[in-house]
């Protein structure tokens, strides 16, 4: 009988070990699945930024030139010396 119960004793170790690793498994994948979201939010709004201002420089210089043939023309000299 007393082996019996030390066999309980240690099969009850054993799970409530097994329990407690796979709750900090879970809490780290949850922590790494939430970075890797405030990670891409963070990506995207850089990217969303920088989009931003490169269609506001756009109209700028769209408008700047007077016509879009006159900015083509100007961006042609800018760009190679022309």
């Amino acid at each position: 009988m007393k082996d019996t119960s030390s066999a309980t004793n240690v099969a009850t170790k054993d799970k409530t070990l097994s329990h407690a690793s796979g709750t900090q498994e879970q809490e780290a994948t949850g922590t790494n699945l939430e970075m890797s979201k405030y990670g891409i939010i963070s990506i995207l709004a850089v990217g969303g930024v920088i989009g931003l201002f490169g269609m506001l420089f756009l109209i700028g210089g769209l408008l700047s030139a007077g016509s879009p043939l006159k900015f083509v023309s100007q961006w042609v000299k800018a760009a190679f010396g022309v």
